[in-house]
Parts: structure tokens; sequence; C-alpha cells
């Protein structure tokens, strides 16, 4: 009987533990997409450039 309870309250721990630890993950996110602007038109162009003139640079390197 005794073993049954350690072994329910470690299952208990456990589960809080991982049910913390996906709400910080979660929080983490909320954050992160908060704190990230959204690229302006201008610069959603100017990345296009950037990408593809690194394309250009590293083709046939890989």
């Amino acid at each position: 009987m005794q073993s049954l309870k350690l072994r329910q309250n470690m299952i208990k721990i456990a589960l809080e533990e991982f049910i913390r630890s996906r709400e910080n993950q979660q929080l983490l996110e909320k954050i992160n997409a908060a704190c990230k602007p959204p690229l302006s038109e201008e610069e959603q162009v100017l990345l296009r450039k950037i990408n593809r003139s690194h394309r250009r640079l590293v083709e046939g390197e890989w």
C-alpha cells in the first residue's frame, strides 16, 4: 500500500513538473512573438534580395 502511494506521489510530481515546463515554454513563445516586430514591406523586399544574393554566392558549394 505504501509503495502504491509513493508511486502515485511520484507520478503527481512528474505531471506537475511537465505542466509547469510546458506553460513556461508557451509563455516564452508568446513573449518572443510579442517582442518580434513584423517586417515592413521595404524590409521584406530587402530580405528577399539578400537571400537571392546569398543563394547565388553559395550555389554549387554544397
